[in-house]
């Protein structure tokens, strides 16, 4: 189902670019950024509650895990909503980009409403589908969220070949993420109804707060990624062009491609890792964590490796020279790559563990870095600024701040020489990377 979800995704993407063109592939990337920041509202409560209901699962007791699931749900469907209204109060900003030129102010306004509705109905139904991540079946998401999207994308790869019309493209993405989701959410509602059934008792005022405080954390943990997820295409379109933006969309398609991949497979480790800490047994805890990092350093490497010598190749028998960007950025983008995938097993576990409120200052160095860097570097460098500022800013932050605090707070181990180890790795692959360059470049 990976490989098939893969192909139809760069199948519908070809599609698009070559009906579409550069511009409206821009506009995508930039009204899905524009999302991503609006969707800021969601930030650290679904976590915040997940964390909740691992102890209540383990031992068995389902009302509280109803209890839980339920006030998810009417969080949930206030989130979805402000979401919506937050969208709507930013169309005077999208007509000021002035974004398609030829067309009117109430064409542009209908796609970016489509797109904000795509985003704050699909909130309606995420309650149900945690139930599959908690009880370690997160495959079940998996292949609800594939299976959906192939269909979705044959009925729009049909639809871009009759029409050449965007609206219509995205009238059918809204009607399949409705009727997949209610689909899923049934299917969900049919396997777990002893957490779904009967009456929810209202939480206790301790459980709110402890909520409340891991979403203190959660919040400032999380800001650093949607920000700059949420930013980088508005940065690009601002200081150099729709069209620059659309192209690079391309590379960061890859790259989530990727990322996707692996990340679907070590977050279906957060279920484990959450009922082993419930358990309090450290030490198998501990042989896991090694066992996740040696394989990480191991698949990252490899994949950063492969990134840099094929990912420029790769775009130029896909599209076409006239979207290749230059060798530096797709250097600069391993780069990032390998840093965020040797971070990743801190991650799982700091999650996992809810250790949110701790070092919850540490994505605020993050921002700050990324954003002045996008200010100093964008405009001289180009898209490379743009990648090198995300790099430096994980470099200056959650590369060492998420293993110091699993490390200081859980394994009660020192992290010195972890950390340590960790940047003389990074060191030692910017090294390869300038070598490969000047033999190849």
């Amino acid at each position: 189902m990976q490989i098939l979800y893969l192909v139809v995704s760069f199948g519908i993407r070809t599609i698009f670019i070559q009906i579409l063109g550069k511009e409206i592939l821009g506009l995508d990337r930039l009204f899905t950024n524009i999302i991503t920041l609006i969707s800021f509202a969601e930030l650290g409560i679904g976590e915040a509650i997940i964390f909740q209901i691992y102890s209540p699962l383990v031992k068995k007791n389902n009302q509280k895990v109803r209890d839980f699931l339920l006030f998810y749900r009417k969080i949930y469907r206030y989130i979805g909503s402000i979401i919506m209204l937050l969208g709507v109060l930013l169309l005077p900003v999208v007509w000021n980009f002035s974004l398609l030129g030829s067309a009117n102010n109430g064409e542009v306004s209908i796609i970016y409403l489509l797109y904000v509705a795509n985003a704050g109905v699909s909130y309606f139904f995420v309650y149900r589908k945690a139930l599959f991540f908690v009880t370690q079946k997160e495959y079940i998401n998996v292949m609800f969220k594939q299976g959906g999207f192939c269909i979705q994308s044959l009925l729009q790869g049909i639809y871009l070949f009759q029409t050449h019309d965007l609206i219509g493209y995205l009238v059918i993405q809204l009607v399949c993420m409705l009727a997949f989701n209610w689909i899923q959410s049934y299917y969900a509602y049919k396997s777990y109804p002893e957490f779904l059934k009967g009456k929810p008792e209202k939480l206790s005022t301790e459980e709110i707060s402890s909520i409340k405080k891991n979403m203190q954390g959660i919040v400032l943990y999380m800001a650093g990624g949607y920000l700059i997820t949420g930013t980088e295409s508005i940065f690009i379109t601002a200081f150099i062009g729709l069209s620059t933006a659309g192209v690079y969309a391309n590379y960061t398609l890859i790259i989530n491609a990727v990322v996707s991949i692996l990340a679907r497979a070590m977050r279906g480790l957060i279920g484990s890792i959450g009922q082993i800490t419930a358990r309090e047994n450290k030490e198998e805890a501990f042989k896991l964590f090694k066992k996740i990092y040696k394989t990480t350093i191991l698949v990252y490497f490899f994949i950063s490796l492969g990134l840099i010598l094929l990912l420029n190749p790769f775009i130029k028998i896909w599209l076409g020279s006239n979207y290749l960007l230059g060798q530096q950025v797709v250097l600069i983008i391993a780069l990032q790559f390998f840093v965020t995938g040797l971070q990743y097993p801190s991650y799982l576990f700091r999650t996992a563990l809810g250790l949110y409120q701790k070092g919850k200052w540490s994505p605020v160095i993050l921002m700050t870095v990324y954003l002045l860097g996008s200010f100093l570097l964008i405009p001289k460098f180009g898209v490379v600024g743009s990648a090198l500022s995300i790099a430096i800013g994980r470099l200056m932050s959650t590369t060492w701040v998420d293993p110091f605090l699993v490390f200081k707070s859980y394994f009660n181990k020192s992290c010195f020489r972890f950390i340590l180890r960790q940047y003389v790795i990074i060191i030692c692959f910017i090294i390869l990377e300038i070598i490969l360059y000047f033999l190849f470049y």
